[in-house]
């Protein structure tokens, strides 16, 4: 059975986890307990800290996809990399109580985790064609708020 690479581990704990630094320092103490205000902060953090050295991001995923294709080879499901991005989800949301039903709370996580991260910044570049960090945080930062204001309209429970 294959776990995380010596590579990846190290790739994470020394690069990325001081990278991510100001993200941890944002969600361990959110200014505010607006969701909408939170998910903007944490967007824009996150992808700027993404931003801030896209060759080391680039690597990362490229190392995390070969251990992951070399465990799967192998019949391992280990995860390869530390998932931060649904614990950032959860502490955004906390303040949202009750107000979102079980289900709609769990596909608003889901489909918040397709904006936030490192898959979506490559998306913009490559896909999309944007070069301008701006911009990209601004189009990540919409896209976010659109998917927690579609899931407040669809799933607020009743009072």
């Amino acid at each position: 059975m294959l776990v995380p690479t010596q590579e990846s581990l190290l790739l994470d704990v020394a690069n990325v986890e001081a990278l991510v630094q100001p993200v941890e320092e944002l969600v361990a103490s959110f200014p505010t307990d607006d969701p909408a205000q939170r998910l903007a902060a944490l967007t824009g953090a996150f992808t700027q800290a993404i931003l801030s050295d896209e060759a080391l991001i680039r690597t990362g995923i490229r190392v995390y996809m070969d251990t992951w294709l070399a465990n799967q080879r192998n019949g391992s499901h280990i995860p390869v990399r530390a998932g931060r991005r649904m614990r950032y989800i959860d502490e955004v949301l906390r303040p949202l109580g009750e107000r979102l039903s079980e289900p709609g709370r769990s596909q608003l996580r889901s489909a918040l985790a397709v904006i936030l991260g490192t898959e979506a910044v490559i998306a913009m570049k490559d896909s999309a064609g944007l070069d301008d960090d701006e911009e990209i945080i601004a189009t990540l930062q919409w896209a976010a708020g659109a998917l927690l204001r579609t899931a407040l309209h669809d799933y607020e429970t009743s009072p």
